[in-house]
């Protein structure tokens, strides 16, 4: 009975006038706000940081984004998906990031043409375990 009440009280909202005009005006508040930024996500081969990096594209074309994670295939398919829904106006470079190893966090700026090297906004989506890092600092 609480899924229906929800969903009822959600669709009322939604269908409102001034809901849908304030939506609107902060939708394009935010595209002038990330217009010519670049914007990093790490962790967006999948889930909520594939998510994040569609809705940036989307609320502003003409950014750069800068996806990575481990599974650079995913990413490629991620990279072209964005290209093609924005005919172009948003730049995709894809980049193997493991935000576990130390070394590879530390040194990929670094690795990114130079174009790519000032991030405005980051978006640290990627998750590493406690463990990950202990062993790479430790002996084990």
């Amino acid at each position: 009975m609480l899924f229906p009440r929800l969903f009822r009280t959600t669709c009322t909202a939604i269908t409102t006038y001034p809901r849908v005009f304030s939506l609107q005006m902060s939708h394009s508040a935010m595209s002038a706000r990330l217009a010519g930024k670049t914007v990093l996500i790490t962790g967006a081969s999948s889930g909520i940081g594939r998510s994040t990096a569609i809705e940036f594209s989307r609320t502003s074309p003409t950014i750069k984004l800068i996806v990575t994670a481990r599974r650079e295939e995913a990413l490629k398919e991620l990279a072209a998906t964005i290209e093609k829904e924005s005919i172009g106006a948003t730049k995709v470079l894809s980049a193997r990031l493991d935000v576990s190893d130390p070394a590879d966090v530390k040194g990929f700026l670094a690795r990114l043409p130079e174009e790519w090297r000032e991030v405005d906004v980051l978006v640290n989506n990627a998750y590493a375990s406690v463990l990950s890092y202990h062993c790479c600092f430790s002996v084990c």
